[in-house]
């Protein structure tokens, strides 16, 4: 995930550059809405219009199209994957549909805010889990790239 940094001694929350890739006009205007909205939390997100500029994408995993641009671009890692379809095996999160703005929300928080020694599994199912490494092993900190089905 890329990260913008805030100038030293900044009083305000941070913010992160968010970006939609593909959906419909309705599920764009609910995520905007909801963004533009919701300003009570320790992390703010700002929408962006292109990808170069931001750190983490949404992304319709149901359109091709969609997919298509986020992988030309290789922004697969950077992106939380929406919608019924898997979107790519590398990316921060999958959410089902259909759009939860609070839980894409608190989706983003989690990933922008967790503990160094957390890490996201993502199960055969749509939802992120938190864990941290610890549980993973009975050392506390050994963990193996990739996830691991037991």
């Amino acid at each position: 995930m890329r990260t913008h940094s805030t100038p030293h001694g900044a009083a305000h929350a941070a913010t992160h550059q968010v970006a939609i890739v593909g959906f419909s006009e309705f599920e764009r205007e609910t995520l905007t809405s909801f963004f533009r909205l919701h300003t009570s939390s320790a992390t703010r997100y700002r929408l962006v219009s292109t990808l170069e500029t931001s750190e983490i994408l949404l992304v319709d995993a149901d359109s091709p199209t969609a997919l298509g641009v986020v992988q030309r671009c290789g922004r697969a890692s950077d992106s939380i994957c929406i919608g019924r379809a898997i979107g790519f095996i590398g990316a921060l999160a999958h959410l089902d549909r259909p759009i939860d703005a609070l839980r894409v929300k608190k989706t983003l928080d989690r990933l922008t805010l967790r503990e160094p020694d957390t890490v996201a599994l993502l199960p055969p199912f749509p939802d992120t889990v938190e864990m941290p490494l610890s549980s993973l092993s009975p050392r506390g900190r050994s963990f193996s790239a990739g996830p691991t089905w037991r």
